[in-house]
C-alpha cells in the first residue's frame, strides 16, 4: 500500500475498538487474522517488522507431508501434514503446484534404494494417492535423467512427489494478509507491540509503536492473539502469561547459487549426519541446504561454519565443485521446535517434529500459537476460530460458507491467460498469477492504459514496470529490502550487491517511494546490514 493508504491503518488502529489483535505477521499470525475477519470479526493486526520479515521468509519453499517423520513412526503426523498439503495444492493450484523430489542415493546413505522406495510407497499411500506415483531410478537412468551429479559412488535414485512454493514463503504469507485486507482487517507492518500493555475489564489495552514514525498508540481488543513466532515466550513474559509447552530453536540456513539442474525437480541427498539435504530450484537459481544447528535464541546468522558444512555436503554430490565464490545470496532462519514447559532428559532435540500447540488463557482472553508450519497452516487459522468460539465473549467468530483460502476460480485464470497473450505476447502469464492472482487483472489494466509499463524493468529478471507501480499502491512497501526480498525474488536470485548496482533497481526505488523519498531508501538499503551477499 501506498504511504497514505498506510497512515490510513494506522489511524484505524487508533481509533477502533477490535474483536481480536494479532501480534506478529508471520504464517501464524497471517492465517490467524485472515481465518477471523472472513468469519466477520473485527481483526486488528501489528508486526514490528515486514511481514513473513523472519522464520517465514527463510525457509527451504516446500509444501510436504512430512515423509521424514516416518523414520520416527509419526504416522498420525504425516497424515496431517499431508492431508494439509493436498487441501492447499487444490485450494492453490497455480501457487502451490505438484513438485517432483527425486531423492539421489549414493553407496554412504543410511538406507539401501529399494528401503527408501518402499517408504515413498508408504507416503504415497498415507497421502491418500493424492500425488503421482513414486518410481525407481537405476544408476543408468539416474546419470541420463541428472547429469550435473557425480555418478561414482551413486546407486541409484527414487523419485515421489509433494508442492512447492515457486514464488517463495515470503509471498505466500502475503497472500494471507491480503486476504485479511479484503475481508476488512487492519493489518501494518513495522508497527510493534510494547511491553507495557494494560488491561480492564473485558479489553486489552495494548501500547504499538509505529517504527516509521517512532509515535506511539494504543489499540483496544477483546482478545489479544501471540502469533510472534520465535518470539512469543519473551512476549508472554512480558505480560505474565504462562503455557504448557516452550519453544527451542533450530538454526536453518541456505545459499542461493547458479542453477545446478534444468529439471525442475528437487533434488533430496543424506547429509554427512544422514539427515535430509536439498537443492531446489529458486527462479533461474538453485538454493541449497538445509542445516539443523541447536541455537540458543531466535537471532542468528550465517557463519563460515554454516557455509563450509553446506558445500561440503553438496559438493559431494556433483561433477563440478562449488566454492564460496559462487554463492548469490543467503538465507537464515529457525525452526521454532514445540516442547514441553518440564524439559525431559531424554529428549533429541534433532529429532522434534514441527508440531504446533495452541494454548489460551480463557480469563485473560490471551492466545497464544507455538511452533508449526507452512505445510500446517489452514489447521492453525481453523484452530484459532475454535479457541475464540470457546472464548465467553460477544463477537464471537460467526460460521462461514465461503473459504478463506486459495485461488480465484478457474474461468478468471483462464480469461486473465487469454488477456496476456493478447497484451504481453511473449510474457508468462502462469508466472502473472500466481504472483498476483486475481489482482493480476489490475496489473493488465495498466498494461492496457500504459503499454510503456510493459518493459522489463531489470533485463533478465521477468519484473515489469507495471508490476512495480502495482506494488507501490497495493502491497504496503516500507523499506527497499522489503520489496527485494520477500514481494519478490530479487535479492536472493540476484544478490544485493548486483541490485547495488543497477540502474533498474534504481529506478524501481524511484516507483516505489518517489523522487523525494526514493535517495533517502536507498541509502538505507546501502547501510542496512545484509542477511544476503
Amino acid at each position: 500500500m501506498s504511504p497514505a493508504a498506510r497512515n490510513e491503518q494506522i489511524q484505524r488502529l487508533r481509533q477502533t475498538e477490535f474483536d481480536v489483535l494479532v501480534v506478529g505477521g508471520g504464517i501464524n499470525g497471517a492465517v490467524s487474522a485472515a481465518a477471523l475477519s472472513a468469519r466477520g470479526l473485527k481483526v486488528a493486526l501489528v508486526e514490528a517488522g515486514d511481514f513473513a520479515g523472519e522464520t517465514s521468509s527463510a525457509s527451504s519453499c516446500m509444501v510436504w507431508g512430512g515423509i521424514k517423520y516416518l523414520q520416527t513412526f509419526e504416522f498420525g503426523l504425516v497424515r496431517n501434514l499431508c492431508r494439509s498439503r493436498n487441501t492447499l495444492m487444490q485450494a492453490y493450484p497455480a501457487l502451490v503446484p505438484e513438485v517432483r523430489y527425486l531423492a539421489a542415493l549414493d553407496r554412504e546413505a543410511p538406507h539401501r534404494p529399494l528401503s527408501i522406495f518402499a517408504g515413498t510407497w508408504l507416503y504415497w499411500l498415507i497421502g491418500k494417492a493424492f500425488t503421482r506415483r513414486p518410481g525407481y531410478w537405476p544408476k543408468r537412468v539416474l546419470r541420463e535423467r541428472e547429469p550435473a551429479l557425480a555418478m561414482d559412488q551413486m546407486r541409484g535414485g527414487v523419485t515421489y512427489s509433494d508442492a512447492f512454493l515457486p514464488e517463495g514463503d515470503a509471498h505466500f504469507v502475503f497472500g494471507f494478509i491480503k486476504r485479511a485486507w479484503k475481508n476488512g482487517a487492519i493489518a501494518v507492518n513495522y508497527a510493534r507491540a510494547l511491553d507495557d500493555g494494560q488491561t480492564s475489564p473485558g479489553l486489552h489495552h495494548t501500547r504499538v509503536k509505529d517504527v516509521v514514525t517512532s509515535d506511539t498508540l494504543e489499540v483496544k481488543s477483546r482478545v489479544v492473539i501471540n502469533a510472534a513466532g520465535p518470539w512469543v515466550g519473551p512476549f508472554n513474559e512480558e505480560r505474565g502469561i504462562s503455557t504448557d509447552h516452550r519453544l527451542v530453536f533450530s538454526k536453518g540456513i541456505h545459499l542461493v547459487v547458479p542453477k545446478i539442474a534444468g529439471s525442475g525437480r528437487i533434488l533430496t541427498f543424506f547429509a554427512a549426519d544422514d539427515r535430509p539435504f536439498f537443492v531446489l530450484p529458486m527462479g533461474d537459481r538453485s538454493c541449497v541446504g538445509t542445516t539443523d544447528t541447536r541455537v540458543a535464541a531466535p537471532e542468528c546468522q550465517v557463519t563460515e561454519e554454516d557455509r563450509e558444512m553446506v558445500l561440503t555436503n553438496i559438493n559431494r554430490y556433483l561433477k563440478t565443485s562449488l566454492s564460496q565464490n559462487d554463492i548469490v545470496s543467503e538465507r537464515c532462519g529457525v525452526r521454532p521446535l514445540v516442547v514441553d514447559r518440564t524439559p525431559r532428559d531424554d529428549t533429541d532435540w534433532t529429532e522434534l517434529s514441527r508440531k504446533h500447540a495452541i494454548e489460551c488463557d480463557d480469563e485473560r482472553r490471551f492466545i497464544t500459537i507455538l511452533g508449526g508450519k507452512l505445510t500446517d497452516c489452514l489447521n492453525i487459522g481453523d484452530e484459532v476460530c475454535e479457541k475464540l468460539e470457546g472464548l465467553d465473549m460477544p463477537g464471537s467468530p460467526s460460521p462461514t460458507t465461503s473459504p478463506w483460502f486459495g485461488e480465484s476460480n478457474p474461468a478468471c485464470r483462464r480469461r486473465f491467460l487469454d488477456r496476456v497473450k493478447t497484451l504481453l505476447p511473449g510474457a508468462d502469464g502462469t508466472v502473472l498469477w500466481r504472483r498476483y492472482g486475481a489482482e493480476a487483472t489490475h496489473v493488465l489494466d495498466r498494461v492496457e492504459a500504459t503499454p510503456d509499463e510493459a518493459r522489463e524493468i531489470i533485463p533478465g529478471t521477468g519484473i515489469l514496470e507495471c508490476e512495480v507501480r502495482h506494488a507501490a499502491v497495493h502491497q504496503m512497501v516500507v523499506t527497499l529490502e522489503d520489496y527485494f526480498r520477500r514481494r519478490t525474488l530479487l535479492e536472493m536470485t540476484r544478490g544485493r550487491q548486483f541490485l547495488l548496482q543497477s540502474k533498474g533497481a534504481k529506478e524501481i526505488c524511484e516507483i516505489l517511494f518517489g523522487a523525494a523519498a526514493a535517495k533517502e531508501r536507498w541509502k538505507e538499503y546501502e547501510a542496512a546490514g545484509s542477511k544476503g551477499l
